[in-house]
C-alpha cells in the first residue's frame, strides 16, 4: 500500500505534465483551434488529487498515528473547493487563431446562413470579480429567442461565453463555423501554446527536484 502511495502522485504529476505539453503543441500546430475552458481543468485536477495522496503516504509510514489529522481534511477539503470552484468559473470556449474581429465575422455569417438576425456592439462585461472588461456583446434573434453571446479578447486567443444556458447550447452549435476559417498560419497568434510548452518543462524540472526524485529513491 506504501509503494502505491508513493507511485501514484508521480503518474498524477507525469499527467498534468504531459497535458500542458500536449495543450501547448496542438496549440501551435493548429491554425484554428477551439477548446472548452474546462479543459484546463482537467490538466490541474490530477495535481490536485497528489496533494491528499502525500498526507495519506505520511499516514501510511510505520512511525506515524494512522489515524488521518486535521491537515487531511483541511487539505482535501480546499482541493474540493478549487475543482467546483474551476467547474462553475471556467465556462465558454477558447478559441486559439482567431481575434475577436475574425470570430465576430465567423459567427455573424453562420446567422445569416441560418437566417437568424444578430447585432454586435462594444460593451463592459462584468467579472467576477467586481471589475468591468470590454467585450463585443452579440444579441442573436433566432426562433422568437433572444440570445446574448459575448467575446472577449485576450492576448492570442479570443473566449466567447453564452448569459444562459440556451445561448451556451447554441454557441456548441456554431462550434464547426469558428473551425471553419482558413487563414495562413502566423506563429504569433500561437505564442500560447509555447507558452504552456515553458510551462511544462518548468513544472517538469520542479516536480523533479522536489518531488519525482525523493519518492523514486523511496520507492526503489
Amino acid at each position: 500500500m506504501l509503494q502505491l502511495l508513493q507511485t501514484l502522485p508521480i503518474i498524477f504529476f507525469t499527467i498534468s505534465i504531459v497535458g500542458w505539453l500536449f495543450l501547448g503543441l496542438l496549440i501551435l500546430v493548429n491554425s484554428v483551434l477551439v477548446l472548452h475552458r474546462r479543459v484546463f481543468l482537467l490538466i490541474f485536477l490530477p495535481i490536485l488529487a497528489a496533494n491528499p495522496l502525500a498526507l495519506f503516504e505520511e499516514l501510511a509510514l510505520p512511525s506515524q498515528n494512522a489515524s488521518p489529522n486535521w491537515r487531511l481534511w483541511a487539505v482535501l477539503a480546499v482541493d474540493l473547493a478549487l475543482a467546483v470552484a474551476g467547474y462553475w468559473l471556467l465556462t465558454g470556449w477558447q478559441i486559439y487563431g482567431l481575434s475577436e474581429g475574425e470570430t465576430e465575422g465567423a459567427l455573424k455569417t453562420w446567422c445569416d446562413e441560418q437566417g437568424w438576425e444578430v447585432d454586435s456592439q462594444l460593451a463592459e462585461r462584468k467579472t467576477l470579480w467586481g471589475g468591468n472588461r470590454m467585450g463585443i456583446r452579440l444579441t442573436v434573434l433566432c426562433k422568437g429567442q433572444t440570445l446574448v453571446l459575448w467575446l472577449l479578447g485576450g492576448a492570442n486567443e479570443t473566449r466567447i461565453e453564452g448569459e444562459t444556458p440556451k445561448a451556451r447550447e447554441c454557441i456548441r452549435q456554431m462550434l464547426p463555423a469558428l473551425r471553419r476559417p482558413e487563414k495562413p498560419y502566423r506563429l504569433k497568434e500561437h505564442l500560447t501554446g509555447a507558452l504552456y510548452i515553458v510551462l511544462a518543462v518548468v513544472l517538469a524540472v520542479l516536480a523533479w527536484i522536489f518531488f519525482f526524485e525523493p519518492r523514486l529513491v523511496l520507492i526503489d
